[in-house]
């Protein structure tokens, strides 16, 4: 065996205009001999006893400083230290981070000023990002064609409980469902009321995602991942399509949801319209508002800007109006303005969709948990940008379903554990109560099992009925299923759960538990219970 190590800054393998070419004759140059009958009768060392087989050749001289820090920084990354960066990428570390990481380490060690200027403990940025990229390419495949490795791993995130379908053909759509996702599918919440939106460039190739959440105690939980290539009406059609036939029956046991919440997106309501025609779709309030408030300040509206700030008035009326008599008596006074007829026609246009974005027809037709905008989704959204992408774009589609399936959905169970462990403050529900202390719990009337009358808080010959099944109360605010402070006075003082309330009691935490963690490895129910002083 023969091995010659040449110093760094050699002439070897470098081009005559390196800075790492200092034409430096330091080497070690080792040889063993391997010992036979045939090669002991030429060599006088190997007829020794014992023989001496090896030959080792050293020049320590070398034709630069071996000790400045500009040296030091242009070695090669020791292999240790290269283990230790591979485990920070595993981990879910950018080189960035890493490096910050690699760089506290250090800090630790005896002589650590002198480490911090050494290339193989702490390599220098250009080297790391190279070794990034080799992880990646290593673990998700190529850049250009990643649906090679993306089959590869199906198997291994099967066993982890993690269903990845796709469908190459243009546009290609990928869907991600957890275990997590999976148990979401089952709440009666989801059966109710889901929540989409789509956001761009979330990978080098600017795939697009799109979450379908459905509404817990412990917030939003997605009941299935999208991920496709365009957002188009097709791409949507293909996913919803691939999420029925894997899992027909994820909205509680139906084929469909009774209510849909989306932004004004022709490609999405096209497509939900399609697969899901029974299911009625409603606008984000405010991103409707926003969008007729957009269109009065453009010049194309044609509307005057004295006028701008009263058609929106009229506008916000119509919309919010509490019931169809006050929302007719809006339209009527809308047609009856003198001039803005661009405004009229615009208003009437819409006049025809009108089930999706008025309240008044809400009021009357729908639960929704007072969810009139589409906070949950555009939160969900910002928390997988912000947080789990940290503002970049993940190497390729493999990349993002890592990111989705393993990084976001741990997210979610930590959220969820972080009110069944009674970690949240109730602050909400005691103000509910605080509106409620001049009301004698005594007079509230059980009518049946599940309905009762609770009186007024400012008129007490003034009752309003609350259903207990359904978390419905005729006052304004429980109308389209909200929690109220009717609810609360009746959940404080008859201990009823709702399904609308907030996390209050160890029933309900140990649910949002077994939710976020599964029968198996949720803790028993006492584990849940509140301190209590035993005297």
């Amino acid at each position: 065996m023969h091995n010659k190590w040449v110093c760094s800054f050699s002439s070897h393998r470098k081009v005559e205009s390196s800075k790492k070419n200092q034409k430096c004759d330091a080497f070690i140059d080792i040889l063993i001999k391997i010992v036979t009958k045939g090669s002991k009768k030429n060599d006088e060392y190997l007829k020794r006893d014992p023989p001496l087989n090896t030959v080792i050749k050293i020049n320590p001289f070398h034709s630069h400083n071996c000790g400045s820090a500009d040296a030091l920084k242009r070695l090669f990354i020791d292999p240790e230290v290269k283990s230790v960066f591979l485990k920070y990428f595993a981990d879910g570390l950018s080189p960035s981070q890493a490096m910050k990481q690699n760089i506290s380490r250090l800090r630790t060690l005896p002589n650590y000023i002198v480490s911090l200027a050494n290339g193989a403990l702490n390599p220098r940025p250009w080297t790391i990002y190279r070794l990034w990229h080799k992880y990646l390419e290593e673990n998700y495949g190529s850049f250009k064609e990643p649906f090679e490795r993306l089959e590869e791993k199906i198997p291994d995130y099967l066993n982890q409980g993690i269903h990845v379908v796709m469908d190459k053909t243009d546009p290609w759509v990928v869907l991600v469902v957890t275990s997590l996702n999976e148990r979401a599918q089952k709440l009666k919440n989801s059966s109710e009321i889901i929540f989409m939106d789509s956001t761009s460039s979330c990978d080098v190739s600017m795939a697009s995602v799109t979450v379908l959440l459905t509404a817990t105690k412990g917030g939003a939980v997605p009941i299935g991942v999208l991920i496709h290539k365009q957002q188009t009406a097709v791409a949507y059609e293909k996913g919803f399509k691939m999420l029925m036939d894997n899992f027909p029956l994820c909205f509680n046991g139906l084929t469909y949801p009774k209510i849909i919440m989306t932004d004004d997106s022709m490609a999405e309501k096209k497509a939900i319209q399609e697969i899901w025609p029974q299911t009625t779709q409603i606008l984000c309030i405010f991103h409707f508002l926003q969008a007729e408030w957009r269109w009065l300040m453009s010049s194309s509206s044609n509307i005057l800007p004295v006028n701008r700030q009263q058609l929106m008035q009229l506008f916000r009326k119509a919309v919010y109006a509490k019931n169809h008599e006050d929302f007719q008596d809006v339209v009527n006074e809308i047609n009856h303005l003198e001039g803005n007829q661009s405004f009229k026609d615009r208003f009437n246009e819409n006049l025809k969709r009108s089930q999706e974005w008025s309240m008044s027809y809400r009021n009357e037709n729908l639960i929704t948990r007072n969810n009139q905008t589409n906070n949950y989704s555009e939160a969900t959204i910002r928390i997988l940008k912000e947080i789990i992408l940290e503002r970049t774009k993940a190497y390729n589609v493999v990349a993002l379903v890592e990111f989705i399936s393993i990084i976001w959905d741990k997210y979610f169970i930590n959220r969820l554990l972080d009110f069944a462990y009674n970690r949240r403050n109730q602050k909400d529900y005691e103000l509910q109560l605080t509106k409620m202390k001049s009301v004698d719990p005594n007079s509230i009337l059980q009518i049946d099992e599940f309905l009762y009358k609770v009186p007024s808080s400012k008129d007490s010959k003034k009752f309003y009925d609350v259903n207990t099944i359904i978390g419905w109360c005729s006052c304004y605010s429980g109308k389209q299923g909200g929690f109220c402070k009717h609810q609360a006075l009746l959940k404080q003082y008859y201990d009823i759960e709702f399904p609308n309330s907030p996390v209050t009691d160890s029933n309900e935490r140990h649910k949002l538990a077994l939710l976020a963690l599964g029968i198996r490895d949720c803790p028993p129910k006492p584990f849940f219970e509140v301190l209590h002083y035993i005297f």
